[in-house]
Parts: C-alpha cells; sequence; structure tokens
C-alpha cells in the first residue's frame, strides 16, 4: 500500500508529535483552570500515546508501567498477570471515560476522580515528551501548580509529625484496588 496522500483544497500536513504537544497544552491549561478535566484526561492520555509511539518501546513510560505493575502483582498475589489484563488495569482510567458497553450492560455511570486522574495522564505524557522536546512554558506552569497541590494534600498528613514519625504508603488513604478495576 503507498503511503502518499493526495492533499485535498484546504487540507494541510500535520506533524502528529506538533499535535499531541497541542492536546498535552490544552489538557495542562484545563487542569489549572479546574475545568473540563475529563477532556483534559482524554487530550493528555492521547498526548501520553502518540509520544510514546515515537519513543522505542523500552523508552515508553507505559511500557516501565507495565513491568512495574506487573512486579507489584508478583509481590502482592504470588501470580505473574498477563500483559493485557495488566494493560486493561492501567489503560482503565483513559478508556473507561471513551468508550460505553451497550445498552444494558450497567456501563453508563463511573466512580472517578477526575482531577486526579488528568494530573496522572498529563505526567505520564510529560515523561514521554521530555524525552523529545524541552519543557514548554505551560509546562513549567503546570509542574508550580502541581507541586502547590501536592503540597497542600499532604500538608494534614505531615502537621506535627516528626520526620521519623512519617509513614510511607499508597498516596491515598482510601485507596481501594478496585477503584480501577483490579485484577478479578
Amino acid at each position: 500500500m503507498s503511503q502518499f496522500h493526495i492533499i485535498k483544497k484546504g487540507e494541510e500536513v500535520y506533524n502528529k508529535l506538533h499535535v499531541a504537544c497541542e492536546f498535552l497544552d490544552h489538557a495542562m491549561q484545563l487542569y489549572m483552570e479546574k475545568r473540563d478535566l475529563f477532556c483534559a484526561v482524554h487530550l493528555a492520555a492521547t498526548a501520553e500515546e502518540l509520544f510514546g509511539m515515537y519513543l522505542r518501546p523500552e523508552d515508553r513510560i507505559l511500557t516501565k508501567a507495565v513491568k512495574a505493575q506487573k512486579a507489584l502483582h508478583v509481590l502482592e498475589k504470588n501470580e505473574v498477570p498477563s500483559d493485557s489484563d495488566v494493560l486493561k488495569l492501567l489503560l482503565w482510567p483513559k478508556n473507561t471515560i471513551k468508550h460505553m458497553k451497550a445498552l444494558g450492560e450497567n456501563d453508563l455511570n463511573i466512580v472517578y476522580n477526575p482531577i486526579k486522574k488528568a494530573r496522572h495522564w498529563i505526567e505520564q505524557a510529560i515523561i514521554n515528551h521530555n524525552k523529545i522536546f524541552p519543557k514548554s512554558q505551560t509546562m513549567l506552569r503546570y509542574e508550580d501548580c502541581s507541586s502547590r497541590e501536592i503540597v497542600e494534600e499532604l500538608a494534614p498528613y505531615l502537621a506535627n509529625k516528626s520526620e521519623d514519625e512519617i509513614e510511607f504508603g499508597p498516596p491515598d488513604a482510601d485507596y481501594d484496588e478496585t477503584d480501577e478495576g483490579g485484577f478479578g
């Protein structure tokens, strides 16, 4: 099959990496404005995927996440999950908002934290982006905003505790492995 495409009137050629940069830029802007967060998730997850496809598989953040999730599952359950099960778990936050099952399959509503999911996918996209391009001005503003929010989230936990008293664990006290599907 030929890779040539006849450009019709009104069409132009666009580099998909530049499109991904636009998606990521808008996702970060939406996140900082705390609006249209499902759009931010979708844009950032798409940007992460586009940047990732430009990288060698071993350099993609998703490849590293799959390996880490598999290792964690082995430690917790003493069994090795399939790559497809791990991918289903890792991609659930982006896929659940853009796909819907057939009517009657109880898939109309989701339990979801769009602020945390947007931040997650933006950060994943940034990791892949930074292996290709330098940081943008929006990225620097996003990182400042995100850092302040993380400090604010941790402040109640860290208040009145010495360094020796701080326990490390999951980022959420209410973390539930079933939140994103888990492994059966």
